[in-house]
């Protein structure tokens, strides 16, 4: 903790580890306005938390489990490692969190996401239903500007109650000098996606810098039956899409941290009491923080 005196004007009762943004310079070089912090740091640690989780639940019956530290926040934090901020609010940790537990999920495993000449991927296959599980994972790399660089599928099955840990592995040249986003799928056989996740990497030693100046990426709304359609109109990828209630209210949603490619729609679900969720916010990659203009 740092001195608790008037001289100092990094002095405050939590530490500076709460309120300076030095850590995650690390992963996006240097950062001097607030809201990117908080936004950027939200997205690394949704990153990390799904990775910790998924890497828990890949060792099968070794792991007894795994512990969130800390999962609310006492008190207000620029950055905070809480999967619930100070208003009760979830962050996007927390449906990263989410994620990692499904029934059926697909995850990638990868040593880092700073890459040289190839990005190697295993991709592990949960199933703790009580059924048998027969399908197909789709892999899909794109580069910043939505173009699709590389795409597999395979097929894949998995008996009740087991973890696949590599039902499917590929090598990914890297042929961008960008970012390059991962996507997966996991279809069922009737071709219903029933899970899907993404992931960002890079090139150099800060793999998100390229992602605070990208191209601004403009989203259009639509509300109906607490259900929000989101449609990227940008001209590249928006990732990291989180939407947003006033602190006053109380709303959960379907997804929230979210990868549009350009001209793609996506469907999340609403559960709120009343009958309209009030003001609602959207940040991301690509999408400043700003009130979401949805038609209702």
């Amino acid at each position: 903790l740092w001195p608790l005196n008037g001289d100092n004007p990094m002095a405050n009762y939590h530490g500076r580890a709460w309120v300076g943004c030095f850590w995650i310079e690390h992963f996006y070089g240097e950062i001097n306005d607030y809201k990117t912090a908080a936004m950027a740091s939200r997205f690394v640690q949704w990153e990390q938390n799904r990775y910790a989780l998924e890497a828990h639940r890949r060792r099968g019956l070794q792991s007894a489990g795994a512990c969130l530290w800390h999962y609310a926040e006492p008190w207000p934090n620029t950055i905070d490692c809480c999967s619930v901020d100070v208003f009760d609010q979830v962050k996007p940790a927390y449906y990263g969190e989410a994620a990692a537990f499904r029934p059926l999920h697909i995850a990638a495993r990868y040593d880092s996401i700073i890459h040289k000449d190839s990005i190697n991927i295993e991709m592990t296959l949960y199933n703790s239903t009580a059924d048998l599980f027969e399908g197909k994972i789709v892999m899909q790399a794109y580069s910043l500007d939505g173009t699709l660089l590389e795409e597999y599928d395979f097929e894949c099955s998995a008996e009740a109650d087991t973890v696949i840990p590599k039902a499917a592995e590929v090598q990914l040249a890297i042929l961008s000098s960008g970012p390059v986003f991962l996507r997966q799928y996991l279809l069922n056989k009737e071709g219903k996606v029933v899970d899907e996740g993404y992931s960002i990497h890079g090139t150099h030693n800060m793999p998100y810098a390229e992602l605070l100046t990208q191209p601004e990426c403009k989203v259009k709304a639509i509300l109906k039956d607490k259900k929000l359609k989101l449609k990227n109109v940008g001209e590249c990828i928006a990732s990291g899409i989180t939407v947003e209630c006033s602190n006053d209210r109380d709303i959960m949603f379907s997804d929230g941290c979210m990868m549009l490619l350009p001209d793609e729609e996506k469907e999340i679900e609403l559960e709120y009491v009343g009958e309209t969720p009030g003001i609602l916010y959207i940040s991301g990659f690509g999408v400043p923080y700003q009130e979401l203009n949805y038609v209702y």
